[in-house]
């Protein structure tokens, strides 16, 4: 997952002290079935903006749960996933912060 450069805003003190860049944070990817009424896996993002997450093949909506006034752009967004192939999707988030 990649996001636009963080603001000054986005830096916040982290559990050891240091000025870690944490707007991932408590993000986490959501993939639905392709009708969207069943969630069929969930992979929390890391603190350098990265997920992983395994389905079977078929078709999914890829969500993400945010904060407050947080939106990604480009969500939600259909996928196809096909037998032994790897899908990579960009999630832009917008942290409402001006």
């Amino acid at each position: 997952m990649t996001t636009n450069a963080g603001s000054p805003h986005d830096r916040k003190r982290s559990p050891d002290g240091s000025r870690a860049l944490l707007r991932y944070r408590g993000k986490i990817i959501l993939i639905y079935s392709e009708d969207e009424k069943k969630i069929v896996a969930t992979a929390p993002v890391d603190d350098s903006g990265n997920y992983r997450v395994s389905v079977a093949p078929g078709n999914y909506v890829l969500k993400m749960k945010l904060k407050g006034i947080q939106r990604a752009g480009n969500l939600p967004k259909e996928i196809v996933v096909n037998a032994g192939e790897a899908v990579e999707i960009d999630v832009e988030i917008d942290t409402g912060i001006r």
